[in-house]
C-alpha cells in the first residue's frame, strides 16, 4: 500500500488485535487470528511511512459461534502518511 501511497498521502485501516479464538477461522474465514500492535506500527515505519499511529478503538468486534461461544476482541486503527517530495533531482 505504501508503495502505491501519494507523496504526502495518508494510509489508514482497521483489523482485530491478535486473539486465540481459533473458531473465526472456520465460521467466518479469518485466514489471521489478528495482529500485534508493535508488529504493525514496526511495518508501517519499515514502509517508510511517518507520523504512524496504531491505537485500539473503543469498542470492540463481539462474535457468537456456532455453539455459543462469545468472543470480544479488541480493534485497532493503524495509520501513517508517505513522505511529501523535498524537492526535484536535477539531471
Amino acid at each position: 500500500m505504501s508503495r502505491i501511497l501519494k507523496p504526502g498521502g495518508k494510509l489508514a485501516f482497521a483489523d482485530l488485535e491478535k486473539h486465540s479464538e481459533r473458531w473465526l477461522r472456520d465460521e467466518m474465514s479469518d485466514r489471521w487470528l489478528g495482529f500485534e500492535l508493535t508488529k504493525v506500527r514496526k511495518w508501517l515505519e519499515d514502509a517508510g511511512l511517518e507520523d504512524v499511529k496504531v491505537e485500539l478503538a473503543r469498542t470492540k468486534c463481539c462474535g457468537i459461534s456456532l455453539r455459543g461461544r462469545k468472543a470480544e476482541i479488541g480493534i485497532f486503527i493503524a495509520s501513517g502518511s508517505k513522505p511529501a517530495r523535498i524537492g526535484i533531482r536535477d539531471g
